[in-house]
């Protein structure tokens, strides 16, 4: 499965990574005019026992106001890598870290915690994709209906559950095995399921208080970029980590932030309505108006597109299965 890798040992971006907008009741933005093969099934998820943090963070209550759903169409661009990522993923991205650090900093609990407060930082890494109608004939399919799907936790304890089947965790994998699994073996991404985080304790003794790891990051490519990767690696890494404040926090102060964020976005019963997705490229450029620079833009089009046309040739018999290195 050819991907988009990003391999680093080190990150200094300090900046979020992915858009934080922060509140949305149920809308659907579809005001920029735009069949998609069945999601793909995610590999196997290391089982996690959650009830002690559900006990900690609060059982569900009857009377939580109901989940909030954001969708929006693609964009053209964001369009141009899905759609050819459906079949095997191609161009799915991941950034890998290798790095020590004290057994604490990473206890299953803590890196449950964090990943789930910073899923409901960034929506997009916990949305779905939503196919556009189903026609007579692929060929008939408008693929330009194509839209994003956020639904919010109703409660911090789904937060956690939700977040835990975006959690892969492993033990003794090596860097390569990793990377190897993530790239030719079945698609872990897929319409139902765009990021996801994997994380390998390397073996040591027990009784040893620091541990080698190895963790990646992934997402689809038409979420963002390797820099948007970096970024929010660095987010994380700082949120576990930081020096004075994130090392000191235990699993459930961690906890405790996801209680309060999610309070603030999502706990009152009267939210108000807003994009809780960030916009698609597109929609943040200048609108052109008049027509003599509408038709300036059309002409300059055509004759971009005039170097794409012509001169191919489609090979009759299907190559090798690829394979990444």
């Amino acid at each position: 499965m050819p991907s988009t890798a990003v391999q680093t040992h080190a990150s200094a971006i300090s900046a979020p990574a992915f858009h934080d907008n922060s509140r949305s009741a149920v809308h659907e933005d579809i005001t920029r005019p735009r069949s998609l093969s069945p999601s793909v099934s995610a590999a196997p998820i290391t089982p996690w026992d959650l009830s002690s943090m559900l006990l900690a963070v609060g059982k569900e209550n009857s009377t939580a106001p109901q989940p909030h759903t954001s969708q929006r169409l693609m964009g053209d661009t964001e369009l141009s890598y899905y759609l050819p990522s459906r079949a095997d993923g191609v161009n799915d991205m991941y950034l890998h870290l290798g790095f020590s650090a004290p057994r604490r900093l990473f206890a299953e609990q803590r890196v449950l915690a964090a990943w789930a407060l910073l899923l409901l930082r960034h929506p997009p890494l916990a949305a779905r994709v939503i196919p556009p109608p189903s026609a007579a004939s692929p060929f008939d399919t408008d693929y330009s209906q194509v839209k994003f799907s956020y639904t919010a936790p109703s409660s911090p304890a789904e937060a956690l559950t939700k977040a835990s089947a975006l959690l892969h965790l492993r033990k003794d994998l090596s860097k390569d095995e990793l990377i190897h699994q993530y790239l030719n073996g079945d698609r872990i991404l897929g319409d139902d399921k765009l990021s996801c985080l994997i994380l390998s304790e390397k073996a040591s003794p027990a009784n040893q208080d620091e541990a080698g790891y190895d963790i990646l990051f992934c997402a689809v490519h038409f979420l963002g970029d390797g820099m948007a990767l970096h970024r929010f690696a660095n987010e994380f890494f700082t949120l576990l980590a930081e020096v004075g404040k994130g090392e000191s926090l235990t699993a459930e102060d961690y906890e405790e932030l996801l209680r309060k964020e999610w309070e603030a976005k999502w706990g009152s019963a009267h939210v108000t309505p807003a994009a809780v997705l960030p916009p698609a490229v597109e929609d943040s450029l200048a609108h052109i108006t008049g027509n003599f620079r509408k038709a300036a833009v059309k002409v300059d089009f055509l004759n971009s597109s005039r170097k794409d046309v012509g001169g191919h040739s489609l090979p009759r018999a299907k190559g090798n299965q690829r394979k990444t290195l």
